[in-house]
């Protein structure tokens, strides 16, 4: 029987009692979707952290306390002790698990444990005006109503010649014919651990210079959040024919003389097909989609049609309803905001669509401000 709704994410990530960040995203993630659960519900919403002591979690496991912050992070996608996982079933049991970004062991114990979970994750296409939350589940209900209402392939290559429509129509980017764009990325994404590191395009330099002799320019663009190491850049800029670009990445997509996008994981490799071009990972693709004709399994997302759903009250009521008795509300009384992709793009710290021209003029100019100075900080702090 089903007792409690408990918020989980990868906590076992920084200096547990120091770095409170993943503290107070779980405490976030409450205050989204606390209210909604409980009216569709009536079940209590806790943290993951009102249900175990992460510290022990990290003993049982062997952490050594002098372990760096990266070591204990990249531990929770490798490997949990006997002891640790049966510590963490316990703390689960008649719980149902929302997730969000849940690391893939964590998500495969709750599989065989048979815990009942629903975990969330910001897809990696971001150029659409709503639509980029994934969903994947081990409940057949989430994934029947997933499955009807996921997000349909043609509408993301419409709205992709969308925006190359809009885009060479008004203003063509002086890029050279036959080239290449490199795609920054974070410095510590947690899709870029590799053993006790992060992949680096620096690991990569002999793939990137074998691309610069296949193509007339290698554009790479830095992340608008996180500059490129210092090391990568001088790399860089040793390769005769790399040139750093600064233009919107979706302008960039749509000019036609770009004909590869390269880069470690980065979201913008999954959506340069969608604007025509091949994409080069360096490192793994970690995640897939239904989308893409991909059957389900645990490493596997559904797009959702409209981000909205997971806001409303008759979504939980829905996805709920075959392990929890739920009560549905009036289609009318349900929860309606005016934009949800302003919501998720503040609350996650998305920008990506928020730099659009395109759709710029449909936002009120408070919120898209402080996201382009901070955009604009990030970029050009030395």
């Amino acid at each position: 029987m089903i007792k409690q709704v408990i918020i989980l994410r990868d906590f076992v990530r920084g200096e547990l009692g120091i770095d409170n960040s993943i503290y107070n995203s779980v405490n976030s993630l409450k205050d989204l979707f606390s209210y909604q659960i409980n009216q569709a519900t009536k079940l209590p919403v806790v943290s993951i952290f009102d249900c175990i002591d992460a510290n022990k979690f990290i003993e049982q496991n062997n952490i050594n306390n002098n372990f760096s912050n990266l070591q204990k992070w990249s531990f929770s996608f490798n490997n949990i002790s006997a002891e640790a996982e049966k510590y963490l079933i316990n703390s689960l049991q008649d719980s149902f698990v929302l997730g969000y970004h849940t690391p893939n062991i964590l998500i495969e114990t709750l599989i065989k444990n048979n815990i009942p979970f629903l975990d969330i994750f910001e897809t990696a296409y971001r150029y659409m005006q709503d639509s980029f939350i994934g969903i994947r589940s081990n409940v057949k209900s989430v994934n029947d109503f997933t499955k009807e209402n996921q997000l349909s392939i043609h509408t993301m290559y419409v709205f992709a010649n969308y925006i190359k429509a809009y885009y060479n129509r008004r203003s063509t980017l002086n890029i050279t014919e036959n080239s290449c764009l490199l795609i920054g990325q974070t410095l510590s994404d947690s899709v870029l651990i590799n053993g006790n590191s992060f992949a680096s395009l620096f690991d990569y330099k002999d793939e990137i210079i074998k691309i610069s002799k296949e193509y007339d320019t290698i554009y790479y663009k830095q992340h608008p959040f996180e500059r490129l190491s210092k090391e990568v850049l001088k790399f860089l800029k040793t390769i005769p024919n790399s040139q750093e670009i600064y233009s919107n990445t979706y302008q960039i997509l749509s000019n036609p003389n770009i004909k590869l996008v390269a880069g470690l994981n980065s979201g913008v490799l999954y959506e340069a097909k969608f604007f025509g071009k091949k994409s080069k990972f360096f490192f793994n693709k970690v995640y897939n989609y239904t989308q893409e004709s991909i059957e389900s399994a645990p490493n596997v997302f559904t797009i959702l049609n409209s981000n909205s759903h997971i806001f409303k009250i008759n979504f939980w009521a829905e996805v709920l309803k075959d392990i929890v008795e739920t009560s549905f509300v009036d289609t009318k009384e349900d929860v309606f905001f005016e934009n949800y992709q302003e919501l998720i793009a503040n609350y996650l710290n998305i920008v990506s669509a928020f730099e659009l021209k395109i759709y710029n003029k449909k936002k009120s100019g408070s919120v898209l401000k402080k996201l382009k100075e901070k955009i604009h900080r990030a970029i050009y702090k030395y």
